[in-house]
């Protein structure tokens, strides 16, 4: 799984290029973060709400 978001994201080589990029590079990360983020939050609530419904 871990592997699947360095592949998504780039990994060190996205931070890399943010680097070079700066201030703009710097915005593209923020962004990719909040997607990751907003993707693994998702993953967690499908995973609580099918938890929940296995139990009820």
């Amino acid at each position: 799984m871990r592997d699947v978001g360095k592949s998504l994201t780039g990994g060190s080589f996205g931070k890399e290029s943010f680097k070079l990029l700066g201030e703009e590079g710097a915005w593209l990360g923020f962004a990719s973060n909040l997607l990751r983020n907003r993707y693994i939050f998702g993953l967690l609530a499908l995973y609580t709400l099918w938890g929940n419904n296995r139990k009820s």
